[in-house]
């Protein structure tokens, strides 16, 4: 990959450190303790297909085995490894009961309603799809079947299907998700106008709260934010919220510290998450925020193209709601470099997008750094996704994790001095505002200005 708008060319890992997303294979001990009762497992399963089973030099005296009704008594089984074992229900195989590795030691049957692992070890590279404590019937696993084919057309990032357990067909928030993507497929929310930003410097972020010594943390940040030129705040809702909340703490910095508020509907950066609450929630808080605040940022954490490749419809229903409510709100979409469901890995990186026909500005993230150059990222490098559109850019500071896992050596009087050149950098190249973290970017506690104080955000 070229790397001229770097300033350094030493090396890429300060502009993609931050987009590096490791995920490790779990290890699960069960000891004597760890019983499981299959009890009432209602399935019926005519065969067991196992493709391959390679056992040289396995002894088993008195071996007795079948599937109904006859039982394993005195068996003991050392180091068998069972590869691409598949059930197969009526013909139909289903894919969340495949199971690549599994090394199993020291195995005891007692019976068919017990099974006691001992001094065990299972190794599980995937396991995709889940049932709640064990017992599915065979209509319920057809349903579980016929509804992941529907999501697999559905969802853009397949990632959700991955990590996400709660995507069943009983998860009765995806069901009224479903729904709206059908609104949108029947073509009911249309286009929105495009609405122009003006000039801004805004500071992340800000969680919903009432909490007494939260408000006076988020006080003393923000009057020290404004000193440093700040005008505008980023508030972050999650499924926990409600409306009630959002609007708080919206209307409590707006009316104590005379600052601009954006809104953004985000968690934190865990691909488990499930990015989809409960939609009535979400567009109520959206429709009581609407009329007050002075922009909406449609990706930050865990909606960013980093971890959520957003689908059309979902972004579709959050314009139209927000712009039923303030036709004059701007909506910013998101330009975002480093790993994504396209590029995953250590060593992958590329560029995803999270934007929509007439967004009022694109937000670049992942080259807030000292060692990029904005004016030729912007006019070699993203030329073809900007396109004459305003652009916002999010800064980080002289480097990823400058303050905790990467510290630079700088205090926080020296790192805000960084920062603010690399602001400036963007807006002498062209970018309309900038979306600056208190912290590094390592977490939502160190950015949030409810919990952390900016002062404590050191790189010695």
């Amino acid at each position: 990959m070229n790397i001229d708008f770097l300033k350094s060319k030493k090396t890429i890992a300060t502009v993609a450190a931050a987009a590096v997303l490791g995920v490790g294979i779990a290890t699960y001990e069960l000891t004597k303790e760890d019983e499981y009762d299959l009890g009432d497992f209602d399935l019926d399963i005519p065969t067991l297909d196992i493709p391959s089973l390679d056992l040289p030099s396995l002894d088993l005296p008195d071996l007795s085995l079948g599937i109904d009704g006859v039982s394993v008594n005195g068996v003991s089984i050392n180091d068998v490894s069972i590869n691409g074992v598949s059930v197969n229900v009526g013909g139909t195989t289903v894919p969340g009961m495949s199971i690549p590795r599994l090394n199993v030691g020291d195995v005891s049957v007692a019976d068919l309603d017990l099974v006691e692992l001992s001094n065990t070890k299972m190794n599980i590279d995937s396991l995709v799809g889940r049932f709640d404590d064990f017992k599915v019937d065979v209509e319920d696993l057809q349903q579980y079947v016929e509804f992941r084919k529907l999501l697999e057309k559905t969802l853009t990032d397949k990632r959700n299907l991955m990590y996400d357990s709660t995507l069943t067909f009983k998860n009765k928030n995806l069901l009224k998700w479903l729904a709206i993507y059908e609104r949108y497929a029947e073509g009911e929310f249309g286009s929105i106008e495009k609405v122009l930003l003006k000039e801004f410097r805004m500071i992340t972020e800000v969680h919903p709260t009432y909490d007494g010594s939260a408000l006076k943390i988020l006080d003393e940040n923000l009057a020290y934010y404004k000193a440093e030129g700040y005008d505008s705040v980023l508030v972050c809702f999650t499924a926990e919220n409600q409306p009630i909340d959002v609007v708080h703490i919206i209307q409590y910095i707006k009316s104590k510290h005379k600052m601009k508020v954006f809104l953004t509907y985000t968690d934190k950066e865990d691909l488990k998450v499930s990015v989809f609450c409960d939609p009535v929630t979400y567009e109520s808080i959206l429709t009581a925020c609407a009329p007050l605040i002075d922009g909406y940022l449609n990706a930050w954490r865990r909606t960013s193209a980093h971890l959520l490749k957003q689908d059309d419809a979902f972004m579709a229903f959050t314009n139209y709601v927000l712009r039923k409510y303030n036709s004059k709100l701007p909506i910013i979409g998101e330009l975002y470099f480093g790993n994504t469901w396209r590029f995953e890995g250590h060593k992958k990186f590329g560029f995803e997008t999270n934007t929509f026909a007439n967004q009022s500005a694109l937000n670049i993230v992942n080259f807030g750094y000292s060692n990029v150059d904005p004016s030729v990222l912007i006019k070699r490098f993203i030329k073809d996704y900007v396109k004459g559109q305003q652009i916002v850019a999010t800064v980080v500071g002289d480097t990823a994790y400058y303050a905790s896992s990467n510290k630079n050596g700088l205090s926080q009087a020296e790192n805000m001095l960084k920062k603010h050149q690399i602001e400036n950098d963007f807006i002498s190249a062209g970018c309309i505002g900038v979306i600056t973290y208190q912290d590094d970017a390592l977490s939502i506690d160190t950015n949030n200005l409810c919990k952390t104080l900016y002062n404590k955000i050191d790189g010695k």
